[in-house]
């Protein structure tokens, strides 16, 4: 084992075999230790010389060689106790990049840490390296006391514990990972928030990601199977996510919990048990593209259920089977409790159904369709009854010119020969545009269907009236938003041409 010891401006180098890893003292104030093992790699400690508490010493560590795998096995800092050191708060600024032609990245770090016990602060402006961080054969500890940004070129393999230092004005602004996060976790415990966690490839089952306030967006191209928004640190609480958006499937066994979820969009199936302690938005949209499994389980509080979720939205014949639960309802596959009972969201399968309901509302509830499926309406002589508003469990849209419904009536009256007959009167009636969807873009889960203006009677006549979507093959009269291909809505009797 081969050591150098550097002070000033520039790493002193003993022997040009030795200068793999390099590093620059931009602006003094700090001595840099570093040890080279048997296997090439190194490992660095860094002390702060400057008396003056304020002081930030600006350490740049990188490869002098693109060719190399150079490899650090271990950086620390150390608390240095030399006269006039001691009882101040040793702060130190690393940038872990090669930011140049000259100067390359370093490709794998190990392991990060700061001594215990101490006011010793290691600040990393940077991590920017082309291979992994943490070592495979187990997760290492990668425990600076803050970062500002990260950017590996391989895998994850650390326990990363950042945010010691609280400094309001530094958040961790961007975690990009070009292969899996395979082991370990991201916890990230400074109030800020964390803008951006990019991982190109998969995030695997042990790993884990939480933060102490608000992570911006998460993004995972290939399957999550690790954990978001609970940790085993023993650190308490969960964070407020805005954004999940997963290409593959959101699966695994852990048990997750967030203090809320403002959008969630996973290409693939849904098969986690997740809490939610705060309501969602009116805005919020879930989009799961392919099954919801029946392991699975969203939970949300009573009434919070404002926003959207929606199933099968690749349109690959998909199925819910798991569970939503609202507070101590547990919704199922054409549910039907009314929706302000639940916060006036809804969820539903694409292609989408009608809310069904047979039964009697219950006094101060909105109802959903209206009237409601099998209602008896009674209509005095001066009442009126136009339109017909047909709510689903996700958004639909009327495309293009009608017919879009088959408006059919059936007298009371049974003929001596067997019974009514249903009647058809889509003429007469039309779908009031002012108040329905007509592109995936306005798309909503209401419906209304309206008595032109030369139908002066409306619905108001004796008998039974069925209200049908009219699908014409490929070209669909009335489609399911939020989904692929947007595929026409699906009812027990839709008509097909």
């Amino acid at each position: 084992m081969r050591r150098l010891l550097a002070f000033g401006a520039m790493l002193l180098v003993g022997s040009p075999a030795l200068a793999d890893i390099q590093y620059q003292n931009l602006n003094g104030g700090a001595n840099v230790s570093m040890v080279q093992h048997g296997d090439g790699s190194w490992s660095v400690t860094i002390f702060k010389t400057s008396t003056n508490e304020a002081f930030q010493p600006i350490i740049r560590l990188y490869s002098d060689d693109a060719s190399d795998n150079d490899e650090i096995r271990s950086l620390h800092m150390e608390y240095n106790t030399s006269p006039g050191l001691n009882g101040d708060r040793q702060e130190i600024v690393v940038n872990i990049s090669g930011l140049s032609s000259v100067r390359t990245p370093i490709a794998v770090i190990e392991e990060i840490s700061v001594e215990l016990g101490r006011p010793a602060i290691m600040d990393i402006s940077i991590i920017d390296i082309t291979g992994d961080l943490g070592a495979p054969g187990s997760a290492s500890d990668i425990n600076p006391s803050n970062v500002r940004s990260i950017q590996i070129g391989g895998d994850w393999y650390a326990n990363a514990v950042i945010g010691e230092f609280q400094n309001d004005d530094d958040p961790l602004t961007f975690v990009h990972v070009e292969g899996d996060m395979v082991k370990g976790s991201l916890v990230y415990k400074n109030p800020n928030l964390v803008t951006t966690i990019w991982v190109e490839g998969s995030i695997l089952s042990s790993v884990e990601i939480w933060a102490e306030t608000v992570i911006d967006g998460i993004y995972v191209y290939g399957d999550c199977f690790g954990k978001i928004g609970t940790n085993s640190e023993g650190i308490a609480g969960n964070p407020d996510v805005r954004l999940i958006d997963i290409d593959g499937d959101f699966a695994g066994a852990s048990v997750m919990a967030m203090n809320s979820l403002e959008t969630l969009d996973v290409g693939g199936d849904f098969d986690v048990d997740l809490t939610l302690n705060n309501a969602m938005l009116t805005s919020s949209v879930y989009k799961i593209g392919g099954e919801f499994a029946s392991s699975a389980v969203l939970s949300l509080p009573a009434d919070g259920l404002l926003g959207q979720i929606s199933i099968n939205t690749q349109d690959g014949g998909d199925l819910w089977l798991g569970d939503v639960e609202v507070g101590s309802t547990t919704l199922a596959h054409n549910y039907t409790a009314l929706s302000s009972e639940l916060g006036d969201g809804a969820t539903g399968e694409s292609p989408y159904n009608f809310h069904q309901r047979i039964t009697v509302p219950p006094a101060g509830e909105t109802r959903d369709c209206d009237p409601y499926q099998t209602e008896l309406v009674a209509l005095g002589a001066a009442d009126e009854l136009r339109e017909a508003t047909i709510s689903h469990y996700g958004p639909v849209y009327a495309e293009g010119t009608g017919p879009h419904f088959r408006v059919e009536f059936r007298p009371f009256a049974i003929n001596p020969n067997g019974g009514s007959i249903w009647i058809d009167r889509t003429a007469l009636f039309e779908v009031d545009t002012a108040q329905s969807g007509t592109t995936d873009a306005t798309a909503q889960r209401d419906v209304v269907i309206k008595a032109i203006a030369s139908n002066s009677h409306g619905f108001k006549v004796p008998g039974t009236w069925r209200i049908r979507p009219i699908n014409e093959g490929a070209t669909p009269k009335v489609r399911s938003g939020t989904s692929v291909g947007n595929p026409c809505v699906v009812y027990d009797s839709s008509v097909w041409m």
